[in-house]
Order: structure tokens, then sequence, then C-alpha cells
């Protein structure tokens, strides 16, 4: 082999290689924090932002979870009947079949996406 014909990146003409510095560049300083925390009194409640509340959060949950189950319940219920009344000299499915497969799954994506915002 030609070894000795080898010579360093940065002697090579056209390649335009940059040396790197030997020491990495410091981290930035992260600004301080301060915390303060303020006691208020026991007969005054503490202001809340905003106007989320748990009822309306838990309403509302549960009323995902319920209307996800359905879909998949009915859904799968659809595709199941559509496939086992299917006449059996052909192979295309139904579109009975087809949409109830599309609910079953829509409602397993539903489900998901609600336990994942939770």
């Amino acid at each position: 082999m030609a070894w000795d014909k080898w010579q360093p990146v940065s002697k090579v003409k056209g390649l335009g290689v940059k040396q790197l510095p030997s020491v990495p560049p410091s981290a930035p300083q992260q600004p301080e924090i301060t915390v303060a925390f303020v006691s208020a009194p026991a007969s005054q409640p503490m202001p809340v932002s905003g106007h989320v509340t748990i009822e309306k959060t838990g309403q509302s949950l549960k009323l995902h979870q319920l209307l996800s189950f359905l879909f998949i319940v009915i859904g799968f219920g659809i595709a199941a009947i559509a496939i086992t009344t299917r006449r059996k000299d052909t192979t295309e499915i139904s579109s009975a079949a087809l949409a109830g497969s599309f609910m079953f799954v829509g409602g397993i994506m539903r489900r998901v996406v609600t336990r994942i915002r939770v």
C-alpha cells in the first residue's frame, strides 16, 4: 500500500477543513431562580387562576371514556355480524364490515388518546 503518500487532511488543498478547538466550549450558565412562599390567612382561600374545575374534568373524561367504549363494542359487533353473514362465494369485504372495523379502531384510538391526555 501507499501509506507513505498519506498526509494530514489540513494540508490537502480544496477541502477547507477547519481545526476544531482542543477544549470544548463551556455550557451556558443557568439563571438563578428564586422561589418565595407567601402564606395566606387560613380564613381566606388561595386565589385560583383559570376556570378548570375537577368536576368538569371528571365529567368530560367519563363521557370520552363512555363514547370510546361504545365505539369499540358497536364497531366490533357490526364488523363481526357483517363478516359472519357474508356470502361464502365471495371474498369481498362488505361496506358494513369496513365501517364496523373503522368504528372499532377509532374507538381504540380515542381511548388511547383520552388515557394519554389524563
